[in-house]
């Protein structure tokens, strides 16, 4: 039986904070944001490893395979120290050794879709792995002048099954990222657009408020096309609410509802073409209207 591992998806975005200009020899030339990463993987599969530092820890990103023209599988190591201890001539003897476990990151460049392995081991929770990852992709792809995120994709019918059951609504707070090349044909997207080319904005949070609970969200209104946008891999959600069977409030978030797919832990031995339709499947539905069956 082949040991198995959850990888959960997340997109990435690369949002500039200015215009930039990247200088060519005698040409100049304004990177679009896909360009930058396109050439900073190409240029992995070729050195076969990059190193970064976060926080006086080192980490190590490695070219693993490539299963497509846009799709990477990379190792990523984080820098631990075990201590050992030795027999003596007097005393036991205290050493330090440095180990670099790793997690595989799948990353497709058409479509911005990363699946990162939850190990534990590693990380104790795949938020603190996706954050590592991208501050360390900000570093060694010298992305000093963007904001780079890596967003969790979520299951959306858990927000409208929370919604639907409430007995009573008092918040709802939208947290969006401001549109990167990625996104769908959302309204969303271009009421974000229209903000941004306002305020060069790189994201946008928003607060619904209904002190007595009587918050009303529909399905047929520019909100739930924000909801939409955020399971797509666009920013989060966090719900407070009171349910007919509890008298507490609760604070609920997208957060807890990352998509996930059961691949190999070893990905050398899972088949290139199930990893290729797991991202398919994924992008083909992302930021639609999904049923619970759709799980």
């Amino acid at each position: 039986m082949p040991k198995l591992s959850d990888y959960y998806f997340f997109r990435y975005s690369i949002l500039p904070t200015r215009q930039i200009s990247i200088d060519f020899g005698d040409q100049k030339k304004v990177m679009e944001p896909n360009e930058i990463l396109d050439a900073f993987f190409h240029n992995l599969e070729h050195e076969k490893k990059v190193t970064g530092q976060i926080k006086d820890r080192k980490y190590l990103l490695y070219f693993f395979k490539k299963v497509y023209p846009t799709t990477f599988i990379c190792k990523f190591a984080r820098e631990m120290s075990t201590k050992r201890y030795n027999e003596g001539a007097t005393d036991i003897q205290k050493r330090e050794e440095k180990d670099f476990p790793f997690i595989y990151i799948v990353i497709d460049l058409k479509t911005q879709l990363i699946l990162i392995q939850q190990k534990s081991s590693v990380f104790r929770k795949v938020d603190e792995s996706s954050r590592a990852f991208s501050l360390f992709l900000a570093m060694v792809a010298n992305l000093h002048d963007y904001e780079v995120k890596v967003t969790e994709i979520t299951h959306e019918y858990y927000f409208w099954e929370y919604v639907d059951t409430a007995d009573a609504i008092y918040t709802l707070k939208l947290s969006m990222k401001s549109p990167n090349y990625f996104m769908f044909d959302l309204r969303a997207k271009e009421f974000l657009n229209g903000i941004k080319e306002l305020a060069n904005n790189t994201g946008l949070n928003m607060e619904l408020e209904n002190e007595a609970g009587r918050l009303t969200i529909r399905k047929d209104n520019l909100i739930s096309n924000f909801i939409k946008y955020i399971s797509a891999g666009g920013g989060h959600w966090t719900l407070k609410i009171r349910s007919a069977t509890d008298s507490v409030m609760r604070t609920i978030s997208s957060k807890n509802s990352i998509k996930r797919e059961k691949l190999h832990s070893d990905l050398e031995q899972e088949q290139p073409q199930k990893i290729l339709n797991v991202i398919k499947t994924e992008n083909d539905y992302s930021g639609q209207y999904e049923s619970k069956n759709d799980n």
